[in-house]
């Protein structure tokens, strides 16, 4: 919106009167008309507009997107995906126009995203060429399956998508982009009992499966208050797919107050899920006779 007011604020102003000394008298001379054709006539709007098109700033390039509002742009990608699903990104164009059809180049690219914000290599980009009739709704969809973007997967899971469409009649560009992670599922745990200091407490911990692939060599790796260490548990049998990978353990809080577990799996194919509880951990129950 900046950069809008910005425009606005140049065109409008700059050259709107161009001054210089009256020969043989000491007053100004108007010589606006000499150098360009009065404001917001025709012939100064093609000049401008030439000009424009013959630069190569991107400044110029937004101020002639304003020009243009014909076609509707809508970039969307669907919230809320779990590793392990397909994804899609779509560009839908609706033509407001009675009489104009447009034709119009679409670049859609899904690459991934490193935890430093640094794009890295492609995932998927489709280029198609759409033809935009009048008073018509035209969408271009690119799809990413698992078996498309596992591969490429990094530590963050994360992506960028980005959209470039140029409307050939009108040199017009829409650009629209936007990282996003799909997500991994979390890890659920239960306690058995009440948490009471120096007393043992049972937990049990899992999460779902949701790879079209087995999860193989898989382990939990727990944290929590009376663990002198971290408890390493490896599972005996691959977590197939539609199961839940499943463990349970023991410790004894040593502490009054609030406690928290934190748990976190890791496998070839599924690693970093995590889970996290907190609790309270209350005095040790006493009995009648005052034990």
């Amino acid at each position: 919106m900046k950069n809008i007011s910005l425009k606005v604020s140049i065109f409008s102003r700059v050259g709107q009167l161009i001054s210089t000394k009256a020969v043989g008298r000491w007053e100004r001379e108007d010589i606006t008309h000499t150098y360009k054709y009065p404001e917001k006539s025709e012939e100064e709007r093609a000049t401008m507009l030439k000009a424009l098109r013959q630069s190569e700033s991107l400044f110029s390039r937004y101020y002639l997107n304003e020009e243009f509002n014909d076609i509707m742009f809508n970039f969307e990608l669907r919230d809320d995906i779990v590793i392990g699903e397909p994804f899609s990104v779509e560009l839908r164009m609706k033509n407001f126009s009675h009489v104009e059809e447009y034709r119009v180049t679409v670049i859609l690219r899904v690459e991934t995203v490193t935890y430093t914000g640094k794009v890295g290599s492609d995932v998927k980009r489709l280029d198609t060429e759409v033809l935009v009739k009048p008073r018509d709704v035209e969408d271009v969809r690119l799809s990413v399956s698992w078996e498309e973007y596992s591969p490429r997967l990094l530590d963050q899971s994360a992506f960028n998508i980005a959209c470039l469409a140029t409307v050939h009649e009108t040199n017009f560009e829409y650009f629209a982009q936007d990282d996003f992670r799909v997500r991994k599922p979390d890890i659920k745990i239960q306690l058995d009992e009440e948490a009471r200091i120096g007393e043992e407490l049972h937990v049990m911990a899992e999460f779902y499966n949701p790879l079209p692939i087995p999860l193989k060599k898989g382990t939990f790796i727990v944290e929590g208050p009376g663990l002198s260490e971290q408890l390493k548990l490896k599972l005996s049998e691959n977590v197939e797919v539609g199961e839940s990978a499943k463990c349970s353990f023991s410790l004894t809080p040593e502490l009054l107050g609030k406690a928290t577990i934190a748990i976190k799996f890791f496998s070839k194919e599924l690693d970093d899920v995590d889970g996290f509880k907190e609790f309270m951990t209350k005095p040790r129950k006493y009995t009648s006779n005052g034990n």
